[in-house]
């Protein structure tokens, strides 16, 4: 289960970005309270990045160009913007392997850098706490991690999703028992895995 913790709102007060069209539009069978969840929905949910991913260079200039999806915050910042939740969450496993790191933290210690956006909502060992708390016997051995392991790559993708989406669900339907998982959903976490990992 993850960590009982409130994270707090990281940096951002996001404004409307370019319209893009979505491939898969959010579906909550399971949930009673879809409708005023999906109302509720900040661009960190609409925009599928739940990794809050920034735009690289190159992508900023595509961007520019009207040539690659993406929206900006009120404080100038420019992330991406993915075409399904899928796509969005595989892109974790995508970014945090290519630090070309094989343990947690120092995947952490980059990832959570600060910018010029401001600061990361906790620590590194918060991160790794939340990521390892999401699958404990797949990282029995510590905090080193296998992007080939899909348990790990999954309880990864699921931790950082956690850590940077929480603060971002409205208290009102926390009350109501629904967060970040609601819509991030296990089918979703799976089939990024099982995408990344072939």
């Amino acid at each position: 289960m993850p960590l009982d913790i409130t994270i707090p709102v990281r940096r951002r007060q996001q404004q409307e970005g370019p319209d893009i069209q979505l491939k898969e539009k959010p579906k909550f069978s399971k949930s009673p309270l879809s409708e005023p969840f999906m109302k509720k929905l900040t661009n960190i949910f609409r925009r599928n990045n739940p990794g809050n991913i920034k735009l690289t260079a190159d992508e900023m200039r595509k961007y520019s160009q009207g040539k690659f999806s993406g929206y900006t915050t009120t404080t100038g910042e420019t992330y991406r913007a993915y075409l399904s939740k899928k796509d969005g969450l595989k892109d974790i496993a995508r970014l945090t392997k290519e630090y070309g790191y094989d343990n947690l933290t120092d995947i952490f210690n980059k990832y959570k850098a600060p910018d010029e956006s401001g600061q990361a909502p906790m620590s590194t060992e918060d991160y790794v706490n939340i990521v390892k708390n999401q699958d404990p016997e797949a990282f029995e051995s510590g905090d080193k991690i296998d992007f080939n392991n899909k348990r790990q790559v999954k309880a990864l993708i699921k931790g950082i999703t956690f850590a940077e989406n929480d603060g971002y669900i409205d208290q009102e339907l926390k009350e109501k028992g629904l967060g970040v998982f609601d819509y991030y959903t296990d089918e979703d976490i799976d089939k990024a895995v099982n995408e990344f990992i072939k």
